[in-house]
C-alpha cells in the first residue's frame, strides 16, 4: 500500500469507506503536515510517525494513555483495525495534505 495520496486512494487500499476529509492547504516547510498533525492530537488521535512519501496513520487511544502507532509500512495486519484516520499527500514538505477519516 505505498504511494496513497487522496481519499480515492485510500479507500482502495484500506477497503474502508471515508467518511471525511479535512485538506490543509500547502504552506511553508511542513506546515500542512503540522496543522494535520496538531487537528489530530486536540480531536484526541495518537499520529504515527512520518514514513513519507507514505500515509501517516492515527489511532484514539483510551482516555488513560495514548496508543502507539507504527510507522506506515511497520503496521502489523493486526493493527489495521485501530487505524481511524490517515494524513496523506504527495510532498509533506511543500504541498498540501488531507486528513481522511476511517468509517
Amino acid at each position: 500500500m505505498s504511494s496513497i495520496k487522496d481519499a480515492k486512494m485510500v479507500a482502495e487500499a484500506t477497503g474502508r469507506k471515508v467518511i471525511k476529509t479535512v485538506d490543509f492547504p500547502r504552506g511553508v516547510d511542513f506546515e500542512a503536515y503540522h496543522d494535520a498533525e496538531e487537528l489530530l492530537k486536540m480531536k484526541g488521535y495518537s499520529v504515527g510517525s512520518m514514513c513519507s512519501p507514505e500515509p501517516t496513520a492515527a489511532a484514539i487511544g483510551s482516555l488513560e494513555c495514548s496508543l502507539y502507532v507504527a510507522k506506515w509500512r511497520n503496521i502489523g495486519i493486526d493493527e489495521w483495525g485501530r487505524v481511524q484516520a490517515m494524513i496523506v499527500g504527495k510532498d509533506y514538505r511543500d504541498e498540501g495534505v488531507s486528513v481522511c477519516f476511517l468509517g
